[in-house]
Formats: C-alpha cells, structure tokens, sequence
C-alpha cells in the first residue's frame, strides 16, 4: 500500500458513513454519551436515614426527571419526597401526590410564582 493511497483514503469520505453504525453495547447498559465522553447517572430514594430505599441508572445525557417514576415505583409509599430544583416541575408533584406523598422541590429562579419550601428539611 503506497502512502498516496493511505491519503487518499483519509479524504475520501470525510462524512459520517451512509450506513448506520448500531452503537457498542446494549440499550440496557444505561451508558450514555456526553461531552466527557461516555457517563451513567446514578438517581438513588433514600429513606429518612439516609439509606438507600430504591436505586435506578440512566444514561448521563437523561434528564433527572426520567428516573422519578421508576424510584416511586419501587417504593410504594414515599411520605415527604425532598428534592433539589433540578425536579421541579408540575408532573413530578403530580406523580408524588399520586403516590400518596408530599413534594417538598424548591421553585427553579425563574418561575414567577415561587413556592416556600422549610429550608430545614
């Protein structure tokens, strides 16, 4: 193989190829890929304690939000569920109340109405 060759065959498709390549590994991996490269999130229900109740892996590109379903599923009734702003959103307090339980997740900043959270829990 002469060097001319190998050049050319760099240039020679400076493209994706047309052909979808499947990605390593399985959908069940929950390897997800980012900036950093590849990364798993590791979203975890803890009891009052501090102990894990419940344990779920996602893809690092996830939203956080994707996990709360399965963690309240896997525990049947959360009581006072506190999360950061991060899982702010409507049907995310809607979920917990569905379980039976009380949403303590602070407003994100710019929200015009701002819900008071205990700053002790």
């Amino acid at each position: 193989m002469s060097r001319f060759h190998a050049v050319h065959r760099q240039f020679d498709h400076p493209r994706s190829p047309a052909r979808g390549e499947r990605k390593k590994g399985g959908e069940d991996h929950a390897l997800g890929r980012s900036r950093g490269g590849l990364s798993t999130k590791i979203n975890a229900m803890v009891d009052h304690r501090g102990l894990p109740v419940a344990i779920t892996l996602s893809p690092g590109q996830a939203s956080d939000k994707a996990a709360v379903g399965d963690l309240l599923a896997a525990h049947p009734a959360p009581g006072d569920v506190v999360a950061d702003r991060g899982y702010d959103a409507r049907a995310i307090l809607d979920l917990i109340a569905a379980h039976g339980g009380r949403g303590h997740i602070p407003t994100q900043r710019d929200r015009k109405v701002q819900r008071s959270v205990d700053p002790a829990l």
